[in-house]
């Protein structure tokens, strides 16, 4: 059974006009964000700039100090200018620089002899001048458009330039040499001529065309919207694919897969756990999109909420169940996980009747709904009183992709329960304690994902290790488990203790912890927690030193962290080993003695319990530049006391302070050494 699926500029019309007001209101957020930036980056690089460049003013690879077109536009300033394109081989620029070779290479990470290496840069930047003026005034039969031109087929970095530089918004940010078979050859067939570059014009106008709301500055985003939802229904069909001939499940099995994981990221402080976070955020959320604005219903009440629902909606008559079916009831239910939403519904409403529409005993005489001789409830003069007093308490707030698909949390010794389900939260008001059960922040975070079932959520949390895992997962441990999730094949949800909510994890939620080896050996982890969580080991890396440092003078800075490394494992054991992040983004001697000063030297001192012998040891500390030993005592007693003798008989060592640069170089260079 194939995979099948439709792209079309007809499809992506319906797609687009399905969710067309929070497209726009997204795309018009990074449209103000790419012109501002696009504006900064043509002042300081006018085109004419980029004719008179110098190689180095180019290239990339030279670290981050570099102030390089390349690394400004990748990593820098305007790496986030329509669309980003972080990653990959830096050949994508045509000339790159190798660190750990030391020489500029090609973009087949080839060396280039230096006798080649200016004709080779000169040849590379009128080709990217002529693919840009070509490009803006849409001469797309030029010669630049063909594969005379060396970026002919390397669009990455040119789409963004093209769009910066193009008065008029008639290309997108995307690099459309990617998911050109699954999605942009669908949408528009591949240009003969002029290629990608023709192909992303041609979308950008025929879209216009259709939409002429939207121009390339908007379309950078939605394009990455629609691009995203293309390669997650291909992926989901795939899966649904995969299931009905590899297994005989029930077909509601195989049409909700089980797509969240738990994985834990662990390894020595400073292996780039933090870093890796960006990446799975990058991954996971990239290009989502809000469908509207997010209410935060903490302490609303089931009374409020229909009443502002109804507010919204214009204060119409409604049945109770078309009540139930108005959006914001709707996300107020699924936040409460409501088994009945319906009979708890009629029973506010009910309660807050007037006394014409309702017999009920237990009516609290508010009078804020009414009902109709067609058993319509609508809401009266002093319900709508209270509907503007409600909304005046509630937070409601346009969320950024990352605050509302992506929740960080730390664990530490005093976390609980509490503070991660669910617990009891006192309050004053008017001189009167009431008690309130107050969602904790994974409960809320899961139930705002239920909400966007065809949306990925990632729940992040650094330091796992150091909580009580039993404690502040209490029932969770098992609901986490893939298998378990809501609609997945074994699936099962809890009555939460406080609240009496029944309550599940959707299988759109991503769990991602980091723990710190130094503090906590995993074989110490909570059994529970190991089975259900992958364990992904992050260690030190000498090779990234090597590509991103290099040397400092004539100080090889990966030998150092390599053969402090072995040294540390001998003595005491690869979990303490030192991270490869503590090495990087430094450039100057200075730089590397501050590394060693204040995170190194500090940090073996804690390994090692103050056993500053060890710590010398590990530091090859041989002329004691850093670590001195003291053994002069004469100072401390009178000549008559000269007998006494220490009951401590290890020997003393002090932390020299204000070291100079060439006692440090000296002392650098002796790390690597050993033998006589």
């Amino acid at each position: 059974m194939g995979v099948e699926y439709v792209v079309s500029l007809e499809v992506f019309s319906e797609w687009y006009l399905e969710r067309k007001e929070n497209l726009l209101q997204e795309a018009r957020r990074w449209k103000e964000k790419n012109r501002s930036l696009a504006d900064d980056f043509l002042k300081e690089w006018p085109l004419e700039k980029l004719k008179d460049m110098n190689l180095d003013e180019y290239v990339t690879g030279k670290g981050p100090q570099n102030k390089s077109l390349c690394y400004e536009i990748e990593h820098g300033k305007y790496s986030d200018m329509y669309l980003g394109i972080r990653g990959g081989s830096a050949g994508k620029f045509g000339i790159y620089w190798n660190k750990k070779s030391g020489t500029y290479c090609d973009q087949k990470n080839r060396p280039i002899p230096e006798n080649e290496l200016q004709a080779k840069f000169s040849s590379l930047k009128n080709d990217l001048l002529e693919i840009i003026k070509s490009g803006i005034s849409e001469s797309f039969d030029d010669d630049a458009f063909t594969s005379k031109n060396s970026f002919h087929n390397r669009p990455a970095m040119v789409m963004k330039l093209l769009c910066a530089y193009s008065e008029k918004p008639i290309f997108s940010g995307i690099n459309m040499n990617k998911d050109q078979r699954e999605v942009w050859g669908r949408l528009v067939p591949l240009a003969r001529v002029g290629g990608v570059y023709k192909q992303n014009f041609d979308i950008t106008t025929s879209i216009s065309k259709l939409h002429p709301e939207l121009d390339g500055d908007l379309l950078s985003s939605i394009l990455w919207s629609y691009r995203n939802s293309v390669l997650n229904t291909i992926e989901m069909e795939q899966q649904e694919s995969d299931n009905s001939e590899n297994t005989e499940q029930v077909e509601e099995d195989i049409k909700l897969p089980s797509k969240g994981w738990n994985k834990i990221l662990y390894g020595p402080p400073g292996t780039g756990k933090t870093y890796s976070i960006n990446e799975y955020k990058e991954k996971l959320i990239s290009g989502q999109t809000l469908s509207h604005s997010i209410v935060n219903f903490d302490s609303f009440t089931w009374k409020e909420t229909i009443l502002l629902a109804m507010k919204r909606e214009g204060y119409p008559s409604l049945k109770v169940k078309d009540i139930v079916a108005l959006n914001l009831v709707q996300q107020y239910a699924n936040t409460k996980s409501s088994k009945n939403a319906y009979q708890t519904i009629s029973t506010v409403i009910l309660t807050n009747a007037d006394e014409e529409s309702t017999a009920l005993t237990s009516r609290n005489g508010l009078d804020i709904f009414t009902k109709d001789a067609t058993d319509k409830w609508s809401v009266t003069e002093n319900g709508k009183i209270a509907a503007d007093e409600a909304e005046s308490h509630i937070s409601e707030e346009q969320l950024s992709d990352e605050d509302f698909f992506v929740k960080v949390v730390t664990f530490h010794q005093s976390y609980g329960y509490e503070d991660f389900i669910e617990g009891i939260n006192a309050e004053t008001e008017d001189g009167k304690i009431s008690y309130q059960v107050k969602d904790g922040v994974f409960k809320k975070f899961c139930n705002d994902a239920k909400q966007y079932p065809d949306k990925n959520f990632l729940f992040v949390i650094d330091e796992i290790n150091r909580g009580n895992i039993s404690k502040i997962f209490g029932e969770l441990i098992t609901l986490i488990e893939p298998s378990k999730r809501i609609g997945a094949s074994e699936s099962f949800s809890v009555v939460l203790p406080y609240s009496g909510d029944v309550f599940g994890v959707p299988q759109n939620v991503f769990v991602l912890g980091t723990m710190n080896t130094a503090d906590r050996s995993i074989a110490m982890m909570d059994t529970a927690l190991r089975r259900r969580f992958d364990f992904i080991e992050k260690m030190p890396d000498p090779g990234v030193v090597r590509d991103e440092v290099g040397e400092i003078g004539s100080i090889d800075v990966a030998s150092l962290l390599e053969i402090m490394n072995r040294r540390i494992e001998f003595l005491y054991d690869r979990e303490h080993t030192l991270g490869h992040a503590f090495f990087l983004n430094i450039g100057t001697i200075g730089e590397l003695k501050a590394v060693f000063e204040n995170k190194i030297i500090p940090l073996l001192q804690e390994y090692f319990y103050e056993d500053y012998e060890k710590t010398q040891a590990v530091l090859n500390d041989t002329q004691q530049i850093y670590i001195v030993q003291v053994n002069d005592e004469s100072d401390l007693f009178s000549n008559i006391f000269n007998e006494l003798k220490s009951d401590n008989s290890d020997m003393k060592f002090e932390v020299a302070n204000g070291v100079s640069d060439d006692d440090f170089i000296r002392f650098a260079m002796n790390i690597t050494k050993v033998g006589d």
